[in-house]
């Protein structure tokens, strides 16, 4: 095993026709093959290792194995002047991806937004490549994919729902731009491969063995275990994680007719097809508020210019760097705010019907503590509200209620009223 550090240096341009050489040898028609390769390069180049070449022998195995048809094109089952819904036909996932990017971004030229949601598709690497397409045209761009079941549940023992990546991108001015390319999980998957091959163990908090337990063992979270949703436990608000990886599910896999959830195929499984959900959508922000790309820069140089925690350490824009205040001030707040509907029934039939699905599955997870079942968002909220409903009320404490009162005197009107 090579010396930690001892890196080899290979040029950009080599790293594309390498991959080129490889996909191009088992078949692959040239157009996937130079895009592919392009993806590939791309993430390296960003240093996303984990999607880059470590990814190449999947797909030059898919294709050997005939798991995806190299020789198939993605086909349109229904579209308006705002929507589309595609049929990958099983092609590799890089062209399908990139098909419906690019038909997201034209229908977004003309119609302001539009959303594009593919069945039938596989693997398409790092979702930014995706949301960058747009971005370099001036839109907003967002990518998302299910994919073969890896994170574990809140609650729950079993790996259920793919890392599910979210990536939106966002233009600046002077060709900055903001990108978001995240898991729904604490970590990739293949950033735990990619500590298995260097001998390295995995910090607390990416993964669970089979028992459900946290594990520093990258091979007992690959094999047999998972990975814990974006928050880890519980406690830290795993169940954040949960509900983006879900929430992407819907997107994708029930939106698209796709698989979903535990009917997508385990991870890398040669010859079962793996049938992805994908989603992608962009935004013409010039349709909305004059001056985005400046508001964009404005944003991006407050994050940059944050204090660091250490002189070491710059605040990184795609990490997010948080701030929060209370703004006591005469002066009325000016909020945005953004809201987006989206008719399911333009894409793939049987949405509810899939909908009640998946939350089945997950409400019938073996839980990890018998005591606390696996919900799904909203679950929480409703009991709550049947709580309410049988005890006749909602439950405040007495000293909300001392509170609920002084604003009751201030104003002049009778005081709260509980039931006892």
């Amino acid at each position: 095993m090579a010396a930690e550090g001892d890196y080899l240096i290979v040029p950009r341009e080599e790293v594309t026709a390498f991959a080129v050489r490889c996909l191009t040898a088992v078949g692959s028609r040239q157009e996937y093959a130079d895009t592919t390769a392009d993806l590939l390069t791309a993430a390296d180049y960003r240093g996303h290792f984990s999607h880059g070449l470590n990814r190449l022998e999947m797909y030059v195995d898919d294709i050997i194995c005939g798991t995806t048809d190299k020789d198939a094109v993605p086909t349109i089952e229904n579209e308006t002047a705002a929507t589309a819904w595609v049929n990958g036909n099983n092609a590799p996932g890089p062209p399908v991806a990139k098909f419906c990017m690019d038909l997201a971004i034209r229908k977004a030229k003309e119609a302001g937004i539009a959303m594009v949601a593919v069945k039938e598709s596989n693997h398409f690497g790092i979702a930014g490549w995706y949301s960058m397409r747009a971005c370099e045209q001036g839109l907003i761009g967002l990518a998302f994919t299910n994919s073969s079941p890896a994170i574990v549940p809140t609650r729950a023992k079993k790996p259920t729902f793919g890392t599910n990546p979210i990536s939106m991108a966002a233009p600046a001015e002077n060709g900055d731009s903001f990108v978001l390319d995240m898991a729904t999980s604490t970590v990739a998957m293949g950033k735990v491969e990619i500590a298995e091959r260097r001998g390295h163990k995995i910090p607390d908090g990416w993964g669970v063995d089979k028992e459900g337990k946290v594990t520093n063992d990258p091979t007992a979270v690959i094999k047999p275990g998972g990975l814990l949703p974006l928050g880890g436990a519980e406690e830290t608000s795993g169940y954040k994680g949960y509900g983006l990886a879900l929430m992407v599910e819907v997107l994708c896999g029930i939106t698209s007719g796709a698989y979903y959830g535990p009917n997508i195929r385990k991870w890398q499984s040669q010859g079962a097809q793996a049938n992805l959900g994908q989603c992608f959508i962009a935004i013409d922000p010039n349709v909305f508020a004059p001056g985005f790309s400046g508001r964009m820069s404005d944003i991006m140089s407050i994050c940059r210019q944050l204090q660091p925690v250490s002189k070491s350490a710059t605040a990184p824009i795609k990490q997010f760097t948080y701030v929060t205040f209370t703004l006591y001030t005469s002066r009325k707040n000016r909020n945005g705010q953004c809201f987006i509907a989206i008719d399911p029934n333009v894409f793939a039939p049987g949405f509810s019907g899939r909908m009640s699905d998946i939350m089945s599955i997950c409400r019938q997870l073996q839980p990890a503590t018998e005591d606390k079942p696996v919900l799904v968002a909203g679950d929480p909220e409703r009991l709550h509200m049947e709580k309410c409903d049988a005890q006749g009320g909602i439950e405040y404490h007495p000293n909300q209620i001392e509170f609920l009162n002084t604003v009751a005197d201030k104003v002049k009107v009778a005081h709260i009223k509980p039931l006892r």
